[in-house]
């Protein structure tokens, strides 16, 4: 407003070169307002519509400096992309727009280099884009030299590192060198959380016996025996659990609804087992049950189902054909008229004595 009003008072009917200017950056701002993010085959990709370009080939005419037409261009560039990115860049190394490209461009070249380049500037601007952009670096694990470039990284105790550990990545290669690079380093950044995310993206695959090596390795405290991983419960939808700090399982099952409120995998030898469990603050018409199932690719076993009302219940593991079950709590609410809500506490499978 106030460079529009300082125009209109030049007296030769001329527009002040700070005025330009001024427009300049305002149509730079709007080119790259038009930049739209799109999935592609299981990528993001920004799409650059004509009129974007447009007004950025203006935006620029009129000011060289504005660093976010000097971006669309680069962008839209067959050529000398990168190269004009990079020189945007420089005049603006706040512009996260620009970065996301180059770390793009980069991980899909898988350039680690280039790539810790980018993570490490972009973390230190905004922590909370490290979150998702440390993907770029677990997905380049798998490479004999880029592991060794991370690993040297993490040495240093980067702004990125927590991050890093809570994001796991998706292709085995990468998830192989992930579990390596884990158990090699130790560090205050790899938070429980963390810990948790490595053992249900092993479990997930089916590596089972990784997952509890894992565990062990992780010093998690032995709550009960069996060896036992952590709750997997369903967060949403009609039937659903979520698990409070102090261990709670809160349930909430809507009327009419029943279906799996979640599952714990256990590491089970052939023995006689007792499961217990309790609840609490129960409102509405419902039900709660276990049932065991093996967990194994291939294996159907099931054992038996137990009712909360039957509770503590035996049972038998009679061979070792499954060393892996699934404890799957269930939750019912067919007859109650009012959504069905109880507290579950101390789930527990222990040996019989």
């Amino acid at each position: 407003m106030f460079f529009a009003m300082q125009a209109q008072l030049a007296s030769d009917g001329s527009v002040p070169v700070w005025a330009s200017t001024w427009n300049g950056f305002r149509m730079a701002n709007a080119s790259i307002a038009q930049l739209k993010a799109v999935e592609r085959d299981r990528k993001t990709v920004l799409t650059v519509p004509d009129d974007a370009r447009t007004a950025a080939l203006a935006a620029y005419a009129r000011e060289p400096l504005a660093t976010k037409a000097v971006a669309v261009l680069g962008i839209t560039s067959t050529s000398r992309s990168d190269a004009i990115l990079e020189k945007s860049r420089e005049l603006d190394k706040r512009n996260e727009a620009v970065a996301a490209v180059l770390l793009q461009r980069a991980a899909e070249r898988r350039d680690t280099p280039k790539i810790l380049e980018m993570v490490d500037t972009l973390a230190r601007r905004s922590p909370e884009s490290a979150k998702v952009l440390v993907g770029a670096l677990s997905s380049t694990l798998a490479d004999p030299q880029s592991f060794s470039i991370v690993d040297q990284a993490l040495a240093t105790s980067p702004p990125w590192e927590e991050a890093f550990w809570r994001l796991v990545p998706e292709r085995n290669a990468d998830l192989d060198a992930f579990y390596r690079l884990r158990t090699l380093r130790r560090s205050v950044q790899t938070t429980k959380d963390a810990d948790n995310a490595l053992m249900r993206a092993l479990v997930s695959r089916g590596r089972f016996a990784e997952a509890f090596e894992f565990r062990r390795f992780a010093g998690a405290e032995e709550a009960e025996v069996p060896q036992a991983l952590e709750w997997q419960l369903t967060g949403k939808g009609q039937v659903s659990a979520r698990q409070r700090p102090d261990g709670t399982i809160a349930i909430h099952v809507q009327p009419g609804a029943g279906g799996e409120l979640g599952r714990r995998l256990f590491s089970l030898s052939p023995d006689q087992y007792v499961i217990s469990a309790k609840t609490a603050g129960q409102r509405g018409d419902g039900e709660l049950s276990f049932e065991l199932a093996c967990a194994e690719p291939g294996k159907s076993q099931r054992g038996r189902e137990f009712a909360l009302g039957e509770m503590p219940a035996r049972f038998e593991i009679q061979s070792a054909t499954c060393h892996y079950w699934w404890l799957v709590l269930k939750g019912s609410a067919w007859n109650s008229s009012v959504p069905f809500k109880a507290d579950l506490s101390n789930p527990v499978v222990r040996v019989a004595q």
